[in-house]
């Protein structure tokens, strides 16, 4: 859950809203009901150097206790391939990353991505309809997400924005209608295992829910030959994950 959206991003703030997201992942954790997503820092902030003093403290128990942490990031118009990445679109995958590399559960979500007139400092909101075509953000889209993979066992997704909106200031960012068909499309034929799910899969053991049992294939399609089944309520250890299909150890 997430409640703090780009506030207290600067200076002695950042003191107050890591205390404040320290003691609601701790009462999350009491309650046992859910867990936390914390800060949801805008594009470009806080302060690089913060990332290991005000905010240490928070990102320890995140790490600790399987919270995760939330930015958004923007490129400058008309092109998702901004010249000064490591501030922007990618700041979190250059800059944020390499400087907690001890944290090896950390995990982030970019729940705000895309193209922002904004970020040229003129006060003026624009997305990408303002700029470029919508076959042409699409493919962008496209290309970085075969980027941005690499960073796919940290980041457990990027949400585009936006889907739909009920504000008039925002109509320019939103992708839906031939945007979101060209990305479902596309998807759809290529899909996409992040680094995170497959690691997640691996050594895993689950148990078999299907009343008649579980065909096994030789290749991870519908049409492959089957050469077992492995019956109702058996438990096996999955040793590998891709688009849907479980590989397990005999």
């Amino acid at each position: 859950i997430q409640v703090a959206n780009e506030v207290l991003q600067h200076g002695d703030e950042l003191n107050l809203l890591s205390k404040y997201e320290l003691e609601r992942m701790q009462l999350a954790d009491k309650s046992g009901l859910y867990k936390c997503g914390i800060y949801a820092f805008s594009v470009g902030n806080p302060d690089i150097n913060a990332w290991t003093n005000q905010l240490i403290s928070a990102l320890k128990y995140a790490n600790n206790n399987n919270h995760c942490v939330i930015v958004h990031q923007y490129s400058k118009p008309p092109s998702m391939w901004t010249p000064d990445p490591d501030w922007h679109i990618h700041r979190l995958e250059h800059k944020v990353l390499p400087l907690l590399k001890g944290y090896n559960n950390l995990k982030f979500i970019v729940s705000e991505y895309g193209l922002d007139d904004l970020l040229y400092g003129n006060g003026t909101k624009g997305g990408y309809k303002k700029f470029i075509s919508a076959d042409t953000y699409a493919q962008q889209l496209i290309d970085i997400g075969k980027y941005i993979y690499e960073y796919s066992d940290k980041v457990l997704g990027y949400s585009v924005f936006t889907l739909g909106t009920g504000s008039a200031d925002w109509v320019t960012y939103d992708i839906s209608g031939e945007v979101e068909g060209k990305l479902a499309n596309y998807y759809s034929a290529n899909p996409v295992v992040p680094k995170w799910r497959n690691n997640n899969m691996s050594a895993y053991q689950v148990r078999v829910t299907a009343n008649s049992g579980l065909n096994v294939r030789n290749k991870p399609n519908t049409t492959a030959q089957i050469i077992e089944s492995i019956p109702n309520n058996t438990v096996v250890e999955v040793t590998d994950y891709n688009n849907e299909w479980l590989a397990y150890k005999t």
